[in-house]
């Protein structure tokens, strides 16, 4: 599901807090990133739009789906490992948002099948740094990138 303007990535975000959605697009954007970030819900709705975005047959699908629920709960991780066999099969890499960067969330994230796991930071130049990890990220680790440069 790529943008038509400059053939941009879209990354589709599931967040339970649009404050939250919102500071992230802002953040990509002060990074001159070349992705838009569109926010698909929490993650009943998300699941239900990612089954119809990943599912067999989409014609239109997201560069990337980035996870950011309360995952001190485990709700990051549940979501993935609901929809990660879909992600998986659709080429669409997983990635998590974390607030701490512990092992063990990050280790728990990983189990479920998130492709990498970033840390949300309380300060703005450093969440800001973490965004650009994300837009680093998709750019080594996929294939999407290296076809429409």
């Amino acid at each position: 599901m790529t943008s038509n303007v400059a053939l941009e990535p879209l990354f589709v975000l599931v967040d339970d807090h649009i404050h939250s959605a919102r500071l992230m697009r802002r953040a990509m954007q002060m990074n001159a990133s070349p992705a838009r970030v569109a926010w698909i819900g929490n993650a009943r709705r998300a699941e239900r739009t990612l089954a119809r975005l990943l599912g067999p047959g989409a014609t239109q699908r997201p560069d990337m789906v980035i996870v950011d629920l309360k995952s001190y709960s485990g709700a990051s991780a549940a979501f993935i490992s609901r929809i990660g066999n879909l992600a998986a099969a659709a080429n669409v890499p997983l990635a998590a948002i974390t607030d701490t960067g512990a092992a063990d969330p990050r280790h728990a994230l990983l189990k479920s099948g998130a492709d990498a796991v970033f840390v949300r930071h309380h300060d703005l130049d450093a969440y800001r740094a973490e965004m650009a990890k994300i837009i680093d990220f998709w750019v080594r680790e996929t294939v999407t990138w290296p076809i429409r440069a």
